[in-house]
């Protein structure tokens, strides 16, 4: 799947609720997005639009993902976030662009989770 153009909204959301945050038994659909009940989020969950809930995808992501950096710049009208791996060195893996901060992470989390996922 191509993580890099998707638009924010609710499937973007529901990825990120199961492959990266792994909380897909607590997520139920609403009208207007995604509901999590649990133990770690009461509420709606939108991380792709909610910068809040963008920085908790990032502090899994960097659990999940050992070795990774995942620094987030704003230039311009664009929103870049990279995926930096320093294991052994630095390695710029990926960068994303989007037009928001929360697009960006939400975008970034997928891909460094299919990265770890691919890795040998």
């Amino acid at each position: 799947m191509n993580y890099r153009n998707m638009p924010a909204g609710q499937e973007l959301d529901r990825l990120v609720v199961e492959e990266v945050m792994g909380w897909s038994k607590y997520i139920e659909e609403c009208d207007n997005g995604w509901i999590l009940s649990g133990p770690m989020y009461l509420g709606k969950w939108s991380p792709s639009t909610d910068i809040s809930q963008a920085w908790r995808v990032i502090d899994k992501i960097t659990g999940i993902a050992e070795g990774y950096m995942f620094p987030v710049i704003e230039l311009s009208d664009k929103v870049y976030a990279g995926l930096i791996h320093y294991r052994e060195q630095i390695i710029l893996d990926e960068l994303i662009v989007a037009d928001s901060a929360p697009l960006a992470i939400c975008r970034g989390a997928l891909i460094a989770k299919l990265n770890k996922e691919n890795q040998p």
